[in-house]
């Protein structure tokens, strides 16, 4: 009677006649073998990368946290936080610049250049101050030459001018002093009206609200002046002094402070110094009508080398007359 493992060969034999059972174990073992290699050397592998990446990461950390060479390990800066999103705006408009004002308002409602000031003038109670300026024209300072500028005042001390007066020329003019020519308490204003080697002034008379003012305005000759002399009547009062090539000049004072005597010489020669010299001296009060009067005036002929009648101090009646 046959025993089980002859049945089992026989069975095996039968489903696979070409084929050795034990070439079935053998080749089912193989393929266990080498799934199991397989799976030994994927798991080295996997520990192996492991391992590495675990070294470079320690290796990255020691380097990040060791600091310059002999240097104690720093810290590293916790990065910033991101920045909020940034919302678009609109930018505004910019305004334009004003353009800055030419000259200067001296209290007077217009804008003037070349300003020029004289304070402690006395009038009664008051000290007063005294500007001459140009007025801006469209808008930019005329040239003195083109412009024969104005003098203005301040009458009641409050700093602002609240008078004025167009003068007759103004070349490097300015108010040059102040004299009580009439000793009535309320000094005069002497203006240079032209700078030169043959200065020429002008006499001004201020006259403060509580006498019908404020007002400045120039004192004139009365009737009837010495035309011949440079002083016709109903003109504004002009006194020149210096000298050039064809005129001298010169200013005195008498009888100043109590009742002041402008004495005024002047002589006319020709250009090269040849022949004789028409000379004239005048005497001019300021009386209380506010004219000037011509008190005389005489006229004589002297030799081209002679000079002027008449001794001229460097400030008669309190003012330069004769700055040269």
């Amino acid at each position: 009677m046959p025993t089980l493992d002859d049945l089992l060969d026989r069975q095996l034999r039968a489903a696979t006649p070409t084929r050795d059972p034990l070439d079935v174990r053998e080749q089912l073992v193989r393929r266990k073998r080498r799934r199991t290699i397989r799976r030994t050397a994927g798991r080295t592998a996997l520990a192996g990368m492991v391992l590495a990446a675990s070294a470079a990461g320690v290796l990255m950390l020691g380097r990040a946290f060791e600091g310059p060479e002999g240097s104690s390990p720093a810290v590293s800066p916790s990065p910033p936080s991101p920045a909020p999103p940034l919302t678009p705006t609109a930018s505004p408009a910019p305004e334009p610049s004003a353009t800055p004002e030419v000259g200067r308002d001296i209290g007077l409602g217009f804008r003037v250049c070349s300003v020029s000031s004289l304070g402690q003038i006395r009038v009664g109670d008051v000290r007063a101050k005294a500007w001459t300026a140009i007025r801006v024209r469209d808008g930019r300072c005329p040239d003195e030459l083109d412009d024969p500028g104005i003098v203005a005042v301040d009458l009641d001390g409050d700093g602002a001018a609240d008078a004025w007066h167009r003068l007759t020329v103004c070349t490097g003019c300015e108010p040059w002093g102040a004299t009580d020519l009439d000793a009535d308490g309320v000094e005069e204003l002497v203006v240079l009206l032209q700078f030169s080697s043959t200065p020429n002034f002008g006499i001004y008379r201020l006259v403060p609200s509580s006498a019908g003012g404020p007002a400045v305005t120039p004192i004139l000759v009365a009737e009837p002046g010495a035309r011949e002399a440079g002083f016709p009547a109903g003109k504004p009062v002009e006194l020149w002094s210096g000298g050039d090539e064809g005129f001298t000049g010169a200013i005195a004072c008498e009888a100043y402070p109590s009742a002041p005597v402008l004495v005024v010489a002047r002589a006319e020669q020709p250009v090269d110094g040849a022949g004789p010299v028409e000379a004239t001296v005048t005497r001019l009060r300021l009386e209380a009508d506010g004219l000037m009067h011509v008190i005389s005036s005489e006229r004589t002929t002297r030799p081209a080398s002679a000079p002027l009648p008449i001794t001229a101090p460097d400030a008669p009646c309190g003012v330069r007359f004769n700055p040269l």
